[in-house]
Parts: C-alpha cells; sequence; structure tokens
C-alpha cells in the first residue's frame, strides 16, 4: 500500500507573477467538489507586496458566464489546483456574472 501526501501552502499573493500562475489551474470548492478553471485574474496595475489587493478571479465552468470572486475566497492554491473556502452553493450566490465595478482598466491576466 502506498501512502500519498500532499503538502498545501497558504497562499501569500506578493506579486503580480502569484497572480499569473493562476489562469488554468482546476479549482474544488470547500468540499472538494469539482467547480471549473481559472480562466482569468483581474488585478490592479500597482504592485502589491505581502497585502491582498482588491483581485477578482474569472471562474469558467458555470454554464455560459464566467463566475467572478474575490481573491479572499481562496483557501490554497496547489500546484494540481486551488481549493476555495466556498462550497459550490455559496460561489453560485455570491459570485457575479460580469467583473466588478473598477475593474475595466484594470491588468487582465
Amino acid at each position: 500500500m502506498t501512502t500519498r501526501v500532499t503538502t498545501a501552502t497558504a497562499w501569500t499573493p506578493r506579486s503580480h507573477a502569484d497572480y499569473d500562475a493562476l489562469p488554468g489551474k482546476p479549482v474544488a470548492a470547500a468540499d472538494g467538489e469539482p467547480l471549473g478553471t481559472i480562466r482569468s485574474v483581474l488585478h490592479p496595475n500597482h504592485d502589491t507586496p505581502g497585502a491582498h489587493g482588491p483581485h477578482a478571479i474569472a471562474l469558467t465552468g458555470f454554464g455560459a458566464a464566467d463566475v467572478y470572486l474575490h481573491e479572499t475566497a481562496i483557501r490554497e492554491v496547489r500546484a494540481d489546483g486551488v481549493t476555495l473556502l466556498l462550497t459550490k452553493e455559496q460561489v453560485e450566490s455570491q459570485g457575479r456574472t460580469s467583473p466588478p465595478a473598477g475593474f475595466g482598466g484594470d491588468r487582465r491576466t
């Protein structure tokens, strides 16, 4: 019998590169249910050293429209995917189907 150990590291984004690594990663709800894939990240053009800023994550897999979530919905980021703090039902009730106000001119990854 083989035991596989996966180490999760708390996600503490410090630069644009941290956000740039998210698109294409599969996303799971807090209970492990697959939700979709990160299509893009909207983030400000200024650097965010050591601090969470007003970043939005565009998540595909919810029908025709993307769902936009605030970055604080992310529990952890691993090489094989992203896990949220939210269940699928919470994502559906809290997620937006259009970018949040004020993200029109910001950087999109």
